[in-house]
């Protein structure tokens, strides 16, 4: 391999074994790996110092490299000249150590090393076959493995073929996710629905995950929303507009609801409200749903409501204090047994805070012996679908 693919090499690598950790699920920065593949290649002979060390038998050495006597400044010296037919040599190797070693997430460091190995052999070997490295990548039975392995494989064959690769691995429940998350970042809003329309298995699938992937990119996102508003007949037209708002709404809540609000979508806000009602935003969701006639009605927003309790105490119960006096006055007595319902079971309610627990249960107590004495039909209905240890303790008399 020549100098200038060694080169090549070694910067795809630095960005594909840097995302490597962060599509295996890892904890660690992306950035590491590619930290420690820098400071490999310039420990022992100076960063200045373009002269390659003497490799002899390169599958040797990577043996040496795996049982901590190599040097690591010379992975991808090593590497990239394993010639094709010792690769999967190479490769049962690293799979050997796996095993060998029970790499795995409690292991993160030295899984992490793994990970770099694997993907930067398993990239070298694409570029010289990429049908055998993906058939031999796809035979790791660990996840997290296999997903290293077959990026390696991916990264290097999206650059000379992009069709063939996705189309080797679109199927795969495991890691057809990987080619489809590459090949998006590939396309630009001028082409996007036409290279989507080649895939009509996996149109809406693509498009929706190429506008995930560009949801910071203002242009490529307002492009998607114009070409989704004149796209009427499009199949998957609700899909991708429900995955665009999903994760915008992740990114920028009061930005994305203001948005979907202009689309005249009807159920665009509701589906906004409820998959942020657990999030970063929570207080902003329930304060624009109150504030734009969105009632807080069902077990989803009984949830959000604990996981607001848990995170901002004071702010929520501000809050319902405010509202549910609104919610009685309109009938929906409901609405209040059930929030309080979930203040009783939300996830702070631990023995470190008794006092608001029982304040919980009391208010409940009283709220639901009213809503007995003036509607006791409704109350009756409300407390068969309440959880198990409410209606219990309601049945029992209220506050224990």
């Amino acid at each position: 391999m020549s100098r200038t693919s060694r080169f090549t090499l070694h910067a795809l690598l630095v960005l594909g074994c840097g995302a490597a950790g962060y599509i295996a699920g890892s904890p660690a920065d992306s950035a590491t790996s590619a930290q420690r593949l820098l400071k490999w290649k310039a420990a022992q002979r100076g960063t200045d110092d373009p002269r390659p060390r003497r490799i002899g038998d390169p599958v040797r050495e990577l043996t040496d490299l795996l049982r901590g006597k190599g040097a690591k400044t010379d992975l991808l010296s090593i590497i990239s000249r394993i010639p094709a037919d010792r690769m999967p040599e190479a490769a049962r190797l690293l799979r050997d150590h796996a095993e060998a070693e029970q790499l795995d997430e409690r292991k993160w460091p030295a899984m992490q090393e793994w990970n770099e190995f694997t993907a930067a052999l398993y990239f070298h070997w694409a570029e010289m076959d990429p049908h055998a490295a993906l058939a031999d990548a796809m035979t790791y039975t660990q996840r997290q493995q296999k997903n290293t392995a077959v990026s390696g494989v991916l990264t290097a064959w999206m650059r000379t073929d992009p069709d063939a690769a996705y189309r080797a691995v679109k199927d795969d429940k495991e890691c057809g996710h990987l080619a489809r998350n590459m090949i998006v970042k590939q396309w630009t809003p001028e082409n996007v629905f036409e290279n989507a329309e080649r895939y009509p298995d996996k149109r809406g699938d693509l498009l929706g995950w190429y506008a995930i992937g560009h949801i910071e990119d203002v242009v490529r996102r307002d492009t998607m929303l114009e070409e989704l508003r004149k796209r009427t007949d499009l199949k998957e037209r609700s899909w991708v507009y429900a995955l665009l708002f999903r994760s915008w709404g992740y990114n920028d809540f009061e930005a994305a609801i203001t948005a979907a609000s202009k689309e005249k979508i009807p159920w665009l806000e509701k589906q906004l409200l409820d998959d942020n009602l657990e999030g970063k935003d929570t207080a902003k969701v329930f304060r624009w749903a109150t504030a734009n006639g969105h009632l807080p009605n069902g077990p989803q927003w009984e949830k959000g409501y604990g996981f607001w309790l848990m995170n901002e105490p004071v702010e929520a119960r501000g809050w319902f204090a405010t509202e549910s006096p609104k919610w009685i006055e309109a009938g929906r007595n409901d609405l209040v047994a059930g929030f309080l319902a979930a203040e009783v079971n939300s996830p702070g309610s631990t023995p470190e805070t008794p006092p608001e627990v029982y304040a919980a249960r009391d208010a409940l107590t009283r709220h639901w012996q009213t809503w007995q004495a003036a509607d006791p039909q409704a109350a009756a209905r409300w407390l068969d679908t309440a959880p198990a240890d409410i209606s219990a303790m309601l049945r029992k008399g209220g506050t224990p």
